[in-house]
């Protein structure tokens, strides 16, 4: 049996198992609880006759009968649920009632008799459930209860039988039965609920379990792929700027262009070859980050005179305003570059007038880089996706520049890596503003 039907034979197993045991957990609550119920009341009942029993043993002693019998009718008034109080005695071994209560039968059944005799010859209580009648001739049941009377020599000198109702005792038990079926209703209703959730869950578990596959494959295949792909190119670069420069002989204009446009193309395919790395890398938890003190300005005046002539061409001007004995802040450096390149490389991209400004600040603990561009802008909607990986912001400005989607994305995960954090402010057609947050040393 494979993997997936042991998962639907265990799902299916639970939902039988479970409301079956709630089921049976509630059967036997019920019945401990009625057992307990029908224990409680024949130990009343036997108690009650003992009661009687001791208060009657003069009284029979003496054949006061009639005064055993108010005594019998004054305790069945007082108690509601006491019934059918009788003193059986025997004479020649025959038994007879010498006292009863008003509810009582005069004259004893041939159960009562077997039941009487049973009480003489073993000295102890004998208690039987029976059908009977309240005082409102209802239909009830009881437990009846003979108790043996012994006198000072250890002789039985007569039985007392009562009957104790359990109506009351009944609304107990038919209670809480009814409060049981109610909570075992809602129990499987539950029940039945979070098992469909389980099932739902096992499936999300069994896509989750599909989905790391795939990305797992898909990571492997863009690891090999990239560095397949690094190589050839590499050389491909290699050779093109060789005849460019001369060192295969003289070049005509016309092929210089041609060739200058392979360069351009093969220096975009580096770049997608090494995001796409990057990417997989970051995704398999590999890129390893070495924690130094890092001067951001520095690393921001290299990258801004690199950039110069760039923005210089597009009629950019690209301003930086650094701040003097500004701390370092605890990052890798070499990743630290690599932020702040792809963000400046990015403005001046998307910036056609105006300039791009870039600006240190202290604030505590956080040196804050604010990189300005007066460019497209962006729209709320593509904001909100805009550090997703492979999302680039479409518009008719933006669809003739080259670009992967997946810088953002990167920067993003590095910046993060290094306890920073990266946010945008932007509007459309006014502009862009970059805040990169970064911890002092």
């Amino acid at each position: 049996m494979d993997r997936k039907k042991l998962e639907i034979a265990y799902s299916i197993g639970v939902l039988i198992a479970i409301p079956l045991i709630v089921v049976v957990n509630t059967v036997i609550l019920t019945q401990s609880t009625n057992k307990a119920f029908d224990i409680e009341l024949r130990r009343k009942a036997d108690l009650a006759n003992s009661i009687i029993s001791q208060s009657s043993i003069q009284l029979i002693q003496d054949k006061d009968y009639d005064k055993l019998q108010e005594n019998l009718d004054a305790l069945e008034s007082s108690q509601p649920s006491l019934m059918h109080s009788a003193v059986i005695i025997k004479s020649n071994e025959d038994l007879k009632i010498v006292a009863h209560s008003s509810s009582a039968p005069v004259e004893l059944t041939p159960n009562a008799e077997m039941e009487a005799n049973l009480v003489y010859n073993r000295k102890g209580s004998v208690a039987t459930f029976i059908d009977t009648y309240d005082r409102k001739s209802n239909p009830a049941q009881a437990w009846n209860v003979m108790t043996p009377v012994i006198d000072e020599k250890k002789d039985v000198i007569a039985v007392v039988s009562t009957s104790l109702l359990t109506v009351d005792a009944q609304e107990v038990i038919n209670n809480a039965y009814q409060k049981s079926f109610i909570v075992l209703i809602i129990s499987i209703i539950l029940i039945v609920g979070l098992l469909f959730r389980h099932f739902r869950l096992v499936g999300y578990i069994r896509l989750l379990a599909k989905q790391r596959e795939l990305n797992q494959t898909m990571n492997d295949f863009l690891s090999v792929a990239t560095h397949e792909l690094k190589a050839p190119t590499t050389i491909i670069k290699g050779y093109l700027s060789n005849v460019v420069e001369g060192d295969f002989g003289p070049v005509k204009p016309k092929i210089k262009e041609q060739i200058d446009v392979a360069l351009s193309q093969t220096d975009r395919l580096n770049s997608l070859v090494q995001d796409l790395l990057n990417v997989s890398r970051v995704d398999q938890g590999r890129i390893e980050y070495k924690f130094t003190s890092v001067d951001t300005t520095k690393i921001l005046n290299t990258i801004i005179e690199n950039y110069r002539p760039i923005a210089e061409e597009k009629g950019l001007k690209l301003i930086f305003s650094p701040v003097d004995n500004l701390p370092f802040v605890n990052a890798d450096e070499g990743r630290v570059q690599e932020v702040f390149t792809n963000l400046i490389d990015n403005a001046i991209k998307y910036t056609k007038n105006g300039s791009v400004n870039v600006q240190q600040i202290q604030k505590k603990d956080t040196i804050i880089i604010n990189i300005r561009d007066t460019g497209f802008g962006i729209s709320l909607e593509a904001k909100q996706r805009l550090f997703q990986r492979f999302y680039r912001v479409k518009t008719s400005e933006t669809e003739t520049i080259s670009g992967t989607g997946l810088g953002l994305w990167i920067i993003k995960q590095y910046i993060e890596a290094m306890n920073g954090s990266i946010d945008v402010e932007t509007m459309e057609g006014v502009g862009s503003n970059f805040i990169v947050k970064l911890q002092i040393k």
